[in-house]
């Protein structure tokens, strides 16, 4: 899988935007084990956060990304002939 869709999977897993920032191209076989948040007591594995530092190398990091959009404060109707 790409790291496009590591993003996309983990944005699913976390129910936050993960955003790529590591520039890492091209497809890659991913394996990770995790302690899921509905996982019974007593399964041991590690949280999401540290599987993927230990096991890809890669840091998961908490910010805002900078999205672009559009606001739209005013708006006036044009009568139409039909």
């Amino acid at each position: 899988m790409s790291i496009y869709v590591l993003c996309r999977d983990l944005t699913q897993i976390l129910g936050a935007p993960v955003v790529d920032r590591t520039k890492i191209e091209g497809d890659y076989k991913i394996r990770v084990k995790y302690m899921p948040d509905n996982a019974p007591p007593g399964v041991e594995a590690p949280s999401i956060f540290t599987a993927i530092r230990d096991e890809l190398g890669l840091r998961l990091e908490a910010g805002k990304p900078v999205i672009d959009y559009l606001v739209i404060d005013h708006l006036n109707r044009v009568p139409t002939e039909n």
